[in-house]
């Protein structure tokens, strides 16, 4: 079958799945969504550079459904290290000059850098373990088993299970903070952690017990992504057809009419926020200046590495853009006649690290050949 996304459907099934709450488990940071189908040939590939070899994960699923893209592969805030993950290769983390830092076999359920991009925390049925980029063995956190998802924050990691939402100190030692449903949305920094339900945004002070604060919120539509700034001041969220902002403890505002938002970004400067659904309303905005996103964005994201560029992916290249100037320059992407782009990122100055599927023959003899392809991966 053909994949949603490439034949145009991806607003209507985002809809559809939203209405019934089929949803996969969802990042605390906002990340670019993809809708993953059975039968695809998904290749996850990471290079040091445009003509070096790399690492390739090959993830595989079993049923359709919208997933959170650092489900399968991070890069380190700073853009020093990179980490990817399938049921097949396991946990795989890497500096950006090619040093494997871990190989970790087995099913990871999670994994996240930390802010700083010296850790990786990830978790699996033994628990939570942290690797300090520079030592050579993980350690065993604690023993918490069946945490889908991670955050780091000032106060220790938050960690999420199918019922409840912990925080575990430095010496490993779990704090329940709430009891939790399934597709709860949550976002956390510094010393705040933000999660919405029952039509209301709840900010808890992580500093202060995890004393929770209500906003009731006037649209009471599903949120269906959030993100929260590194210095834990500013809440993007969106729900299926807007997306709001909320600064510090001022009233919550709409930005956009966007439907099916797939990405949802802060820049690591905060100064800068994006929304991205791949319709005219895409915009990033900085210093209060909005800017439009070009046409066809799969997925459009800020370089871990610092700067204005965006990072987009398009079906049938990743390119870093200048807001300013426009200018694009492609950086990698499996071509239009072999495969599809999903999503890529930027892995220190030359590397990248790119999600898209592969066609298979009789894609290849029913697609459009495009114009200004880029060389195969």
């Amino acid at each position: 079958m053909d994949n949603p996304i490439v034949t145009g459907q991806f607003h209507l099934l985002w809809l559809a799945l939203a209405a019934v709450g089929c949803w996969l488990p969802v990042p605390a940071r906002a990340d670019t969504w993809i809708l993953l189908v059975p039968g695809q040939a998904y290749e996850i590939a990471w290079r040091t550079a445009p003509d070096a070899h790399g690492f390739i994960a090959r993830p595989r699923v079993d049923r359709t459904g919208f997933s959170p893209l650092d489900r399968w592969f991070q890069v380190a805030p700073g853009g020093g290290a990179v980490a990817l993950w399938s049921a097949a290769s396991g946990l795989a983390a890497f500096t950006s000059s090619g040093v494997e830092l871990l190989r970790r076999e087995g099913n990871v359920t999670a994994f996240r850098f930390s802010p700083s991009g010296d850790r990786l925390a990830f978790a699996s049925a033994t628990g939570i373990e942290v690797l300090a980029l520079d030592q050579h063995e993980p350690r065993l956190l604690t023993s918490l088993a069946g945490v889908d998802w991670l955050r780091w924050t000032d106060l220790g990691l938050v960690a999420r299970t199918r019922s409840k939402l912990y925080l575990v100190d430095d010496a490993g030692h779990p704090r329940t903070l709430a009891q939790v449903r399934p597709g709860v949305i949550f976002a956390a920094a510094r010393e705040r952690l933000v999660y919405f339900t029952n039509g209301s945004l709840v900010t808890l002070d992580l500093a202060n017990g995890g004393a929770a604060d209500v906003t009731r919120l006037a649209d009471s539509a599903q949120v269906i992504n959030a993100e929260i700034s590194r210095d834990g001041a500013s809440v993007l969220f969106a729900t299926a057809k807007r997306v709001y902002l909320r600064e510090d403890s001022r009233p919550v505002h709409v930005l956009a009419d966007a439907t099916g938002v797939r990405s949802l970004f802060f820049s690591p400067d905060g100064a800068a926020y994006l929304w991205s659904s791949g319709g005219p309303s895409d915009m990033v905005v900085r210093g209060g200046k909005s800017n439009t996103l070009p046409s066809g964005c799969r997925s459009a994201r800020f370089s871990q590495i610092g700067g204005e560029k965006l990072v987009l992916t398009t079906m049938d290249s990743v390119s870093t853009w200048d807001p300013t100037t426009g200018k694009r320059s492609i950086v990698g992407g499996i071509s239009s006649d072999d495969g599809v782009n999903l999503a890529g990122d930027l892995a220190g100055s030359t590397g990248t690290v790119i999600l898209y599927y592969r066609k298979s023959s009789h894609q290849k003899e029913t697609g459009t050949p495009r114009v200004g392809k880029v060389p195969p991966l």
